[in-house]
C-alpha cells in the first residue's frame, strides 16, 4: 500500500490547475522561494487528545490527569504509541519526540523536518492517519484545538519548526538563519503579517481558546530567542542548528495553508538586510525577554476568527501573494462556518462542529 496525494485541477478548460488549492497554492510560493536560491525545511509539532465518546457522544479523555511527560503515564499507552510510530514509518514519516503532553488525554508528537512541500504532506498524513489508527483501537484522535471542558489543560497546537537554506551554487548548504541579517527580515515579515496570518494559522473558532494568557500560545505579534510565550521562538544553534518556531498555529490549522501563510509574510522582506539588524525589529536586538503576556507595547493578535478574517482581507500584499480569488472563498467559507457554529467558542457548541472532523 501507499499514500497518493493529489492536487486539483482547474475549473474551466484554460486552467491546468486549480490556483487555490491549498497544496498548489504552497507550491507556488515554493516556486517563488526557489527563485531566490532557497529552500525551507520544516516540520510540524502536533499536539492531539485521545480519547472515547461516551453514550450520549461526549468525549472522554483517555486520562483525566495533566500529567506533562510523565513516564508513568507514558508507559500505560507506549505500546500503542510506537505501534503508531512503526506504521507512520512505513508510510515515510520519521518521528522525533512523543510524549504526554498538559492536557487531559493530550500527546504530543513531532517529525523529522524535511525540505519543502513534504512537510505540509507528511502533516496531512500524520493527521489523516492518526485519526484511522486510533478509530481502530476503539479511541477518538481529535486536533479539534480544545476538545474538553479543561480550564487548565493545554490546547491542541500544531507549532511550525522551520530554517532556510541556500541552495544556490555560491552558497550551497548554508544555513540562512545563521546569518543575522536575513533572519531578522524573515522576522519582519511574519510579524508584519501576522494578524492576517491568524485567520491560516487559527481558522475555525475553536482556535481562539487558545489565543489567551499563559495558554502556551502566542497573544501578540512578538519574537523572542527561546521564548515561548512569543509567536515567533528563535532557537540559535549555530551554523547548523538555528531554526524558528512559530507557534501560533493550532493543530486544527490546514498545514499547506500554514505554509503558504508564512512563505508569503516571511518572503516580503528578504532581500532587505537592515543594517542594525535584530534592532530593528519589534522588540530590540535580543527580542522580548520575559512574558509577551504582559508586555503592553506587543501587537496583539485578533481573538476571534471574524477579526481574523477582516485582518486577512485589509492586507493588500497577503492578497497579492496568495490570491484574490482565495482571500474571497477562504472568506465566505469561514464566515458561513462561523453562522453555523454560532460565533461561540465554548466546548459544547464546537464539539459537534470540529470533534470528528478535526
Amino acid at each position: 500500500t501507499g499514500r497518493v496525494l493529489c492536487s486539483m485541477g482547474g475549473l474551466s478548460a484554460e486552467e491546468e490547475e486549480l490556483p487555490e488549492h491549498p497544496r498548489n497554492l504552497c507550491m507556488k510560493l515554493l516556486g517563488e522561494l526557489r527563485a531566490k536560491d532557497l529552500a525551507i525545511l520544516g516540520t510540524f509539532e502536533y499536539e492531539f487528545t485521545l480519547g472515547k465518546k461516551n453514550a450520549s457522544g461526549e468525549l472522554k479523555p483517555l486520562f483525566s490527569t495533566r500529567p506533562t511527560f510523565s513516564t508513568t503515564e507514558f508507559s500505560r499507552i507506549e505500546d500503542m504509541l510506537y505501534e503508531f510510530d512503526a506504521a507512520l514509518l512505513e508510510l515515510g514519516i520519521e518521528v522525533h519526540t512523543m510524549n504526554i503532553e498538559y492536557g487531559q488525554g493530550q500527546v504530543e508528537i513531532t517529525t523529522k523536518p524535511v525540505f519543502g512541500i513534504a512537510s505540509a504532506d507528511n502533516a496531512f498524513t500524520f493527521r489523516s492517519f492518526a485519526k484511522e489508527f486510533f478509530a481502530r483501537k476503539d479511541l477518538v484522535a481529535t486536533f479539534m484545538c480544545k476538545p474538553l471542558d479543561d480550564p487548565h489543560g493545554a490546547c491542541n497546537g500544531g507549532h511550525f519548526n522551520h530554517s532556510l537554506w541556500a541552495v544556490g551554487a555560491s552558497a550551497e548548504g548554508a544555513n540562512m538563519f545563521a546569518d543575522e541579517g536575513f533572519t531578522c527580515s524573515w522576522i519582519k515579515g511574519a510579524l508584519e503579517h501576522s494578524n492576517a496570518l491568524q485567520a491560516l494559522a487559527a481558522p475555525t473558532v475553536s482556535c481562539y481558546n487558545r489565543v489567551v494568557a499563559w495558554s502556551w500560545a502566542p497573544t501578540s505579534a512578538s519574537w523572542g530567542v527561546e521564548n515561548r510565550t512569543c509567536s515567533l521562538r528563535y532557537k540559535k544553534g549555530g551554523k547548523k542548528g538555528s531554526y524558528l518556531e512559530w507557534r501560533a498555529p493550532s493543530a486544527s490549522a490546514n498545514p499547506y495553508l500554514v505554509l503558504a501563510g508564512l512563505l508569503a509574510g516571511g518572503l516580503h522582506f528578504v532581500g532587505d538586510r537592515p543594517a542594525d539588524g535584530f534592532e530593528s525589529l519589534p522588540c530590540g536586538k535580543d527580542g522580548l525577554r520575559g512574558s509577551a503576556y504582559d508586555d503592553s507595547e506587543a501587537c496583539p493578535l485578533p481573538t476571534n476568527l471574524t477579526t481574523s478574517l477582516d485582518a486577512l482581507k485589509a492586507d493588500s500584499y497577503m492578497e497579492s501573494m496568495l490570491g484574490s480569488r482565495f482571500i474571497r472563498w477562504f472568506d465566505k467559507v469561514k464566515r458561513k462556518e462561523i453562522e453555523s457554529v454560532g460565533g461561540d467558542a465554548t466546548v459544547e457548541s464546537c464539539q459537534q462542529q470540529y470533534l470528528d472532523l478535526l
